[in-house]
């Protein structure tokens, strides 16, 4: 079975919008915010490579988004630095608990 997968900068496009909406703003402050509240985002990726970590991230947000399936998603890679699907994603790995 072959996989077409989409390119980052496309999925970044894509996550663009939706990184202003009410719905992300909803799920970064769960994120942020889980820990004081004793319900902490567990990784248990934390002994990866951090482009493993960052990949994973986004493609969490992907998903959750609905932006794509995760059959879509690049292998190996991870969003260009600065979009901000990277950055959200940067952000979820650094409120996440190890």
């Amino acid at each position: 079975m072959s996989y077409e997968f989409r390119s980052w900068d496309d999925l970044a496009a894509q996550y663009e919008p939706i990184s202003s909406s009410p719905e992300n703003h909803a799920v970064m402050a769960l994120i942020r915010n889980s820990k004081r509240f004793g319900f902490p985002i567990g990784m248990n990726i934390n002994h990866r490579d951090k482009s493993i970590q960052i990949h994973a991230a986004a493609s969490l947000l992907i998903e959750v988004f609905n932006i794509a399936d995760a059959t879509e998603v690049p292998p190996i890679s991870y969003p260009t630095v600065g979009t901000k699907l990277y950055v959200d994603s940067v952000a979820l790995l650094a409120n996440s608990l190890d």
